[in-house]
């Protein structure tokens, strides 16, 4: 078990998001899947049907008690409150702009409330979070909640988001206690029927750690979210970039990533990266997202070159 340095001052629950990133909302999509399987068929939580663009959507009939959906009052408190953190998010195209999918609430228990909008959130659709609704609202990556590749046998395997159908990733490492140790890369040319192994070398001799995702890009290249080295310390990260990481020469080995952001991305005060999540969508031809420590979403559909702010509520 690797203990590991205290991160930078974010909130409490984005302190969170940053040491388990996706590991853990893939867990909670595993276990919502298992309660999806014991409801009955006919329940509005288990209905689910796909979009045309290819997420999951709920039925156009729904027939959910008004209990399901938050008061204006509380929905409002939790997309304007100080103490209110951008949990997650989806993000993927609809016409010229994008469909965004935003989970809000506080660090702690309490209200949340899940936020739909396809046009920047002028108008919006609000629902209580649920955990049967999480596999609805944030699709699991292909190979799915829990793979189990005998290339990777004996890791950790977490699926990466994709914005091709044909190109699938998985990031794997051993036990590192919180977080998941970047140590291997399977990849899959053909949509999941072969995989090849790619073993990630260490960076300048430190352990690197995938703590809020990775993406596969429409050009079949990995974008990593490292933002974290085993040889950093308590308010102090080490001198290399924390951040995005693009593969190169395949995906044998990576190479500091630093895309345009418009605007430009708020420093934190202690040296760690504003990034604290990574994520991708095929619908459209690929949609690529990061959200920052300062509760931002910001939107690439060039292959993350660049980046551009977008609203989340």
């Amino acid at each position: 078990m690797t203990s590991r340095p205290r991160r930078r001052p974010r909130s409490t629950f984005c302190s969170v998001v940053g040491v388990i990133g996706r590991v853990s909302l893939l867990l909670l999509l595993a276990l919502a899947g298992g309660c999806a399987e014991a409801q009955d068929p006919g329940s509005p939580e288990a209905a689910v049907s796909a979009s045309p663009t290819g997420s999951a959507s709920p039925p156009a009939s729904s027939s959910a008690p008004p209990s399901a959906s938050p008061s204006d009052s509380v929905a409002e408190d939790l997309m304007v409150g100080p103490d209110s953190f951008l949990k997650d998010v989806w993000v993927e195209r609809q016409g010229r702009g994008f469909l965004v999918r935003a989970w809000w609430g506080p660090p702690r228990a309490g209200h949340q409330v899940v936020l739909t909008s396809s046009d920047g959130f002028r108008n919006v659709d609000r629902e209580k979070w649920r955990l049967g609704g999480v596999r609805e609202w944030f699709p699991v990556p292909k190979p799915g909640n829990r793979p189990d590749l005998p290339e990777l046998a004996g890791l950790i395997q977490v699926p990466v988001a994709s914005t091709r159908d044909d190109v699938l990733g998985v990031v794997a490492g051993g036990d590192g206690a919180t977080l998941l140790p970047f140590q291997a890369l399977a990849r899959s040319d053909d949509g999941g029927q072969t995989w090849r192994r790619y073993d990630v070398p260490l960076f300048e001799g430190a352990r690197g750690y995938v703590t809020g995702g990775a993406a596969v890009l429409p050009d079949g290249t990995l974008l990593a979210l490292v933002d974290t080295f085993s040889d950093d310390r308590p308010s102090r990260p080490s001198q290399r970039h924390h951040g995005l990481w693009r593969s190169t020469q395949g995906w044998s080995s990576l190479s500091p990533a630093r895309p345009a952001f418009d605007p430009p991305l708020t420093p934190t005060e202690d040296g760690w990266s504003p990034i604290v999540s990574l994520g991708a969508s095929t619908p459209g031809g690929g949609v690529v997202w990061v959200t920052t420590w300062d509760k931002r979403l910001y939107v690439s559909t060039d292959g993350a070159l660049t980046f551009r702010e977008i609203p989340a509520k």
